[in-house]
């Protein structure tokens, strides 16, 4: 089977505030395997299936109001856990990370390890939602809305993938390279 093959392009945006791209090459996602995970998967597409329907709402239903609820809940996880979590699909393998040639190689792997270490915190998150998540699920069979136990499935699924994303960043073998090419494009744009 191929290995996993990330490219994680890092740009310095302001200060101490970092961009990070990334670009899945050949990569292989985990596979479910535990009933949990199948449970949460089946759930997963339950939820994605109703948010699609939501989108073709009519202006001011509740149904309208309840998709811009949704989309205001999803535009406040952060940057870094979508990166983390996209990390946290794959299976173990190598990663190339491509950077501006003026920045040391020290200080991206700091910034990395600045990403990494926030691990234990996604794993606390992951552990209390997944806490909340059993005692929500009666809500499923009950009249009143799924929102609740949609939003802690998707919390949970959130920081659970941010935490084994942080756990591959950390332990994969990393390809440092730095490029030119982003340092004259990033001397073009100011």
């Amino acid at each position: 089977s191929a290995h996993t093959a990330v490219q994680i392009v890092i740009l310095p945006v302001w200060r101490q505030h970092w961009a990070f791209a990334l670009r899945l090459l050949n990569a292989e996602k985990q596979t479910s395997v535990g009933v949990l995970q199948r449970i949460g998967a089946w759930f997963w597409k339950r939820s994605e299936r109703q948010y699609e329907s939501l989108k073709t709402a009519k202006p001011g239903s509740i149904r309208h109001y309840l998709r811009k609820f949704a989309d205001k809940l999803a535009d406040q996880v952060g940057p870094e856990e979508k990166f983390l979590g996209t990390l946290g699909q794959l299976k173990g393998g190598r990663v190339e990370v491509v950077y501006p040639s003026f920045l040391s190689q020290k200080l991206v792997r700091r910034r990395l390890r600045l990403v990494v270490r926030n691990e234990p915190v996604h794993r606390a998150w992951a552990f209390l939602w997944g806490l909340a998540t059993p005692l929500l699920f009666p809500l499923i069979f009950s009249p009143f809305s799924n929102v609740p136990i949609i939003y802690t499935m998707w919390r949970y699924y959130g920081h659970g993938t941010a935490m084994h994303g942080a756990k591959f960043l950390n332990e994969a073998p990393l390809d440092l390279h730095p490029s030119k090419d982003l340092e004259e494009t990033l001397g073009s744009t100011k």
